[in-house]
Protein backbone atom coordinates (compact mmCIF):
# COMPACT_ATOMS: atom_id res chain seq x y z
CA UNK A 1 0.00 0.00 0.00
CA UNK A 2 1.87 3.42 -1.03
CA UNK A 3 2.65 6.05 2.04
CA UNK A 4 0.42 8.92 1.36
CA UNK A 5 1.66 11.92 2.98
CA UNK A 6 -0.23 15.46 3.60
CA UNK A 7 2.56 17.92 3.55
CA UNK A 8 6.39 17.56 3.21
CA UNK A 9 8.45 15.31 5.02
CA UNK A 10 11.90 15.79 6.47
CA UNK A 11 13.59 12.73 8.31
CA UNK A 12 16.73 13.30 10.35
CA UNK A 13 18.60 11.59 13.28
CA UNK A 14 20.35 8.00 12.28
CA UNK A 15 21.12 8.34 8.51
CA UNK A 16 24.66 6.98 8.50
CA UNK A 17 25.28 6.71 4.31
CA UNK A 18 23.70 6.83 1.10
CA UNK A 19 21.88 3.40 1.57
CA UNK A 20 19.74 5.10 4.49
CA UNK A 21 19.24 8.39 2.70
CA UNK A 22 17.72 6.13 0.15
CA UNK A 23 15.77 3.81 2.61
CA UNK A 24 13.95 7.01 4.30
CA UNK A 25 12.85 9.02 0.84
CA UNK A 26 11.55 5.62 -0.74
CA UNK A 27 9.68 5.46 2.71
CA UNK A 28 8.36 8.55 1.94
CA UNK A 29 10.41 11.50 3.02
CA UNK A 30 11.42 14.50 0.35
CA UNK A 31 14.31 15.52 2.07
CA UNK A 32 16.85 14.57 4.81
CA UNK A 33 18.70 16.30 7.40
CA UNK A 34 22.38 15.49 8.58
CA UNK A 35 24.36 16.31 11.59
CA UNK A 36 27.42 13.55 12.68
CA UNK A 37 27.62 12.85 9.22
CA UNK A 38 29.05 16.39 8.54
CA UNK A 39 31.92 15.75 11.31
CA UNK A 40 31.94 11.63 10.37
CA UNK A 41 32.21 11.48 6.70
CA UNK A 42 31.64 14.71 5.19
CA UNK A 43 32.31 12.85 1.55
CA UNK A 44 29.18 10.44 2.31
CA UNK A 45 27.11 13.78 1.30
CA UNK A 46 28.01 13.54 -2.51
CA UNK A 47 26.97 9.78 -2.74
CA UNK A 48 23.66 11.05 -1.18
CA UNK A 49 23.31 14.20 -2.91
CA UNK A 50 24.24 12.23 -6.17
CA UNK A 51 21.62 9.89 -5.99
CA UNK A 52 18.69 12.22 -4.33
CA UNK A 53 19.82 15.62 -5.33
CA UNK A 54 21.32 18.25 -3.56
CA UNK A 55 17.80 19.89 -2.91
CA UNK A 56 16.69 16.60 -0.60
CA UNK A 57 19.74 17.16 1.67
CA UNK A 58 19.96 19.92 4.72
CA UNK A 59 23.16 19.91 7.12
CA UNK A 60 22.22 20.25 10.44
CA UNK A 61 24.18 23.28 12.87
CA UNK A 62 23.47 22.90 16.31
CA UNK A 63 25.12 26.36 17.80
CA UNK A 64 25.62 29.03 19.80
CA UNK A 65 27.19 32.33 20.19
CA UNK A 66 30.21 31.90 22.82
CA UNK A 67 32.78 34.11 24.46
CA UNK A 68 34.84 33.62 21.69
CA UNK A 69 32.70 33.64 18.71
CA UNK A 70 30.37 31.12 17.02
CA UNK A 71 30.67 27.55 17.96
CA UNK A 72 29.30 24.09 16.60
CA UNK A 73 28.02 21.40 19.10
CA UNK A 74 29.08 17.82 18.27
CA UNK A 75 25.57 16.18 20.00
CA UNK A 76 27.77 12.83 20.51
CA UNK A 77 30.50 14.07 22.78
CA UNK A 78 28.94 17.36 23.43
CA UNK A 79 31.91 19.54 22.94
CA UNK A 80 31.96 22.84 20.52
CA UNK A 81 34.55 23.69 18.37
CA UNK A 82 34.84 27.02 16.36
CA UNK A 83 32.22 27.16 13.67
CA UNK A 84 35.08 27.41 10.87
CA UNK A 85 35.83 23.91 11.70
CA UNK A 86 32.50 22.16 11.31
CA UNK A 87 32.73 24.24 7.70
CA UNK A 88 35.56 23.14 6.73
CA UNK A 89 34.37 19.59 7.03
CA UNK A 90 30.73 20.72 5.28
CA UNK A 91 31.20 20.64 1.41
CA UNK A 92 28.28 23.35 0.77
CA UNK A 93 28.00 22.21 -2.74
CA UNK A 94 26.42 18.80 -1.72
CA UNK A 95 23.55 20.61 0.92
CA UNK A 96 20.44 22.80 -0.33
CA UNK A 97 19.61 24.16 3.32
CA UNK A 98 20.96 25.00 6.61
CA UNK A 99 19.39 24.71 9.55
CA UNK A 100 20.66 26.29 12.64
CA UNK A 101 19.57 25.19 16.09
CA UNK A 102 20.40 27.49 19.17
CA UNK A 103 20.97 24.60 21.34
CA UNK A 104 21.75 26.61 24.30
CA UNK A 105 18.03 28.20 23.82
CA UNK A 106 16.00 25.30 22.89
CA UNK A 107 13.09 25.83 25.60
CA UNK A 108 13.84 29.24 26.43
CA UNK A 109 10.92 31.51 25.83
CA UNK A 110 12.19 34.18 23.17
CA UNK A 111 15.66 33.11 23.73
CA UNK A 112 16.63 32.28 19.94
CA UNK A 113 20.10 34.30 19.44
CA UNK A 114 19.42 35.92 16.22
CA UNK A 115 23.66 36.84 16.07
CA UNK A 116 23.33 32.85 15.07
CA UNK A 117 22.06 34.65 11.78
CA UNK A 118 25.73 35.76 11.22
CA UNK A 119 26.34 32.37 9.84
CA UNK A 120 25.16 33.11 6.95
CA UNK A 121 28.03 35.53 6.39
CA UNK A 122 30.03 32.26 6.02
CA UNK A 123 28.36 30.61 2.97
CA UNK A 124 25.70 30.60 0.69
CA UNK A 125 23.15 28.82 1.73
CA UNK A 126 19.62 29.42 2.56
CA UNK A 127 18.81 29.23 6.58
CA UNK A 128 16.40 27.22 8.43
CA UNK A 129 15.94 28.30 12.42
CA UNK A 130 15.33 26.83 15.39
CA UNK A 131 15.71 26.95 19.05
CA UNK A 132 14.03 29.42 21.51
CA UNK A 133 11.87 30.80 18.99
CA UNK A 134 8.30 31.37 20.34
CA UNK A 135 6.95 35.23 20.47
CA UNK A 136 5.26 36.24 16.92
CA UNK A 137 7.68 39.42 17.17
CA UNK A 138 10.88 37.79 17.36
CA UNK A 139 9.90 35.33 14.52
CA UNK A 140 9.01 38.17 12.55
CA UNK A 141 12.52 39.32 13.00
CA UNK A 142 13.70 36.18 12.36
CA UNK A 143 12.20 35.67 9.24
CA UNK A 144 12.70 38.91 8.00
CA UNK A 145 16.10 38.28 7.86
CA UNK A 146 16.90 37.68 4.02
CA UNK A 147 18.49 34.47 4.28
CA UNK A 148 16.11 32.92 6.39
CA UNK A 149 13.73 30.60 4.68
CA UNK A 150 11.97 28.92 7.64
CA UNK A 151 11.61 29.15 11.14
CA UNK A 152 10.32 26.53 13.75
CA UNK A 153 8.60 27.46 17.05
CA UNK A 154 8.53 23.59 18.64
CA UNK A 155 6.87 22.96 22.14
CA UNK A 156 5.92 26.48 23.17
CA UNK A 157 2.94 25.57 20.45
CA UNK A 158 1.76 23.41 23.02
CA UNK A 159 1.23 25.40 26.06
CA UNK A 160 -1.53 27.22 24.93
CA UNK A 161 -5.23 26.64 23.60
CA UNK A 162 -5.14 27.72 19.60
CA UNK A 163 -1.43 28.36 19.64
CA UNK A 164 -1.29 27.87 15.66
CA UNK A 165 -4.10 29.94 14.98
CA UNK A 166 -2.77 32.95 17.62
CA UNK A 167 0.70 32.91 16.44
CA UNK A 168 -0.87 33.71 12.31
CA UNK A 169 -3.30 36.05 13.87
CA UNK A 170 -0.33 37.97 15.78
CA UNK A 171 1.90 37.41 12.51
CA UNK A 172 -1.05 39.27 10.49
CA UNK A 173 -1.89 38.36 6.78
CA UNK A 174 0.63 40.66 5.45
CA UNK A 175 3.85 38.63 3.65
CA UNK A 176 6.85 38.75 5.94
CA UNK A 177 9.01 39.57 3.12
CA UNK A 178 8.66 39.93 -0.66
CA UNK A 179 10.14 36.92 -3.01
CA UNK A 180 13.50 37.36 -3.72
CA UNK A 181 14.62 35.67 -6.98
CA UNK A 182 18.08 35.78 -8.16
CA UNK A 183 19.49 36.13 -11.72
CA UNK A 184 19.86 32.32 -13.09
CA UNK A 185 17.70 30.99 -10.15
CA UNK A 186 15.41 27.92 -11.67
CA UNK A 187 12.35 30.30 -10.04
CA UNK A 188 13.86 33.42 -11.83
CA UNK A 189 11.05 34.48 -14.58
Amino acid sequence: RPLALLQPAHAAGGIGGREDAVKVVSLGADRIMVDAMVWDSPQALEAIARDLGTQAVIAHLPARMGEDGLNALDYRDRVERPIASWLEQLPLEWVSELMVTDWSHEGSPGGFDERLLTVAQLLDKPLLCFGGISEAVQLQRVLTHLTVVAAGVGNFLNYQEHAVQTLKKQLGSRAIRPPHYEVGCCLHP
